[in-house]
């Protein structure tokens, strides 16, 4: 996606580059309007279609349902020659998408009407190869021999808009993955403001996602923490990951323990450039010995205080273990439902010796 972007910025800076050529070509063409209309001089004429002709940005003249002249930028750009552009209706060129808006944009230039027209309109043309181009034109009011008609540069955009669409479907497809998660997860920018929440995350704060979008992280919390969070995020932005326990503020119904993760997020420089933001709901009587407790969250006081359980409930035999809903669980559910951790199964070598003592080698 790096490159992707890349690409994209670079379009984007060939765009601006092209645009200021055409500003200045359509100030040396405004330059030589009135010599055009007369057409006195054929001599300028020639040199004004040289002018043309050299520019970098496609140009045409549009008078009467035809096109009057094209330069080779524009022949590039279409594929067409001038005859070739002028054998049918010149909406034939457009794509459907698109041809309405065009016949009512050249209906209104043509009668001196511009106050409501798009300033630069993007549309689809069809290449005479049967391909479809993006174009951006820039449409102007002149008199052509003594008549009104349309001089207009043209920009190919086809690319930037691949790219763009490109990114959009990623985009796409993150956002479905990041949807897709069960934990509620939220992106913070390095201002501490949530910029994307999943679906997750918007169920455990009862909420839409756009009512935390653009919202400060802290406002999911009570006030009395926010300025132990604030110093969480931004270690996290400066690159050290935090954990660490509160109660999530949700409005008309009680808080919510909860543990928090930050994790840092790099920007598409690779500098950090924000955080994620990872929230497990807990049971009320979780408490994890290496976490930090919040100031609010009604578990401990002070700010950075270990937490400690004083007593865990376990079966003498079967080893399950209590839970805060007298719930007897393994202790492999317990460790999972209650700090969202896994385990991984292998056999110790006392356990392999005494069921498979075959297997283990002699002992000198």
């Amino acid at each position: 996606m790096n490159n992707l972007r890349q690409r994209l910025a670079d379009l984007q800076s060939e765009n601006a580059a092209l645009q200021k050529q055409i500003r200045k070509c359509k100030e040396e063409i405004a330059a030589l309007k009135g010599q055009l209309a007369s057409q006195a001089d054929k001599h300028e004429l020639a040199l004004y279609r040289t002018l043309a002709d050299f520019s970098l940005g496609a140009i045409y003249i549009f008078q009467e349902g035809k096109f009057q002249y094209i330069n080779d930028s524009f022949t590039r750009i279409s594929g067409y020659t001038l005859e070739e552009a002028n054998r049918g209706d010149y909406l034939g060129l457009i794509h459907p998408d698109h041809r309405e808006l065009v016949r009512w944009t050249t209906e209104k230039a043509l009668t001196g009407e511009t106050e409501d027209l798009p300033p630069e309109p993007e549309i689809k043309i069809f290449h005479k190869n049967g391909s479809i181009r993006w174009i951006r034109f820039l449409p102007t009011l002149i008199e052509y021999q003594g008549k009104p008609a349309i001089l207009a540069n043209v920009i190919d955009i086809t690319e930037q808009k691949a790219a763009e669409a490109l990114l959009q479907e990623q985009r796409k497809q993150y956002k479905e993955a990041m949807n897709n998660i069960d934990q509620a997860l939220l992106i913070l920018n390095d201002q501490h403001i949530v910029t994307f929440v999943n679906e997750a995350a918007a169920k455990l704060c009862d909420t839409d996602p756009e009512m935390l979008q653009g919202n400060p992280f802290m406002n999911l919390f009570p006030e009395e923490s926010t300025a132990a969070i604030a110093e969480y995020l931004s270690r996290t932005i400066d690159g050290e990951p935090q954990r660490f326990r509160g109660k999530l503020q949700i409005p008309d119904t009680d808080s919510v323990p909860v543990q928090i993760i930050l994790r840092p997020l790099k920007d598409k420089s690779g500098q950090q450039g924000g955080a994620f933001a990872y929230i497990h709901p807990l049971d009320k009587s979780a408490l994890l010995e290496t976490e930090t407790i919040l100031p609010g969250s009604g578990e401990a006081e002070g700010q950075g205080k270990p937490l400690h359980r004083d007593l865990i409930t376990i079966c003498a035999h079967c080893k399950k273990i209590k839970d805060a809903g007298d719930t007897w669980r393994t202790l492999e559910e317990y460790f999972s439902r209650t700090f969202h951790v896994h385990f991984s199964h292998t056999i110790c070598p006392v356990c392999l010796e005494d069921l498979y003592p075959g297997l283990m080698p002699d002992r000198e």
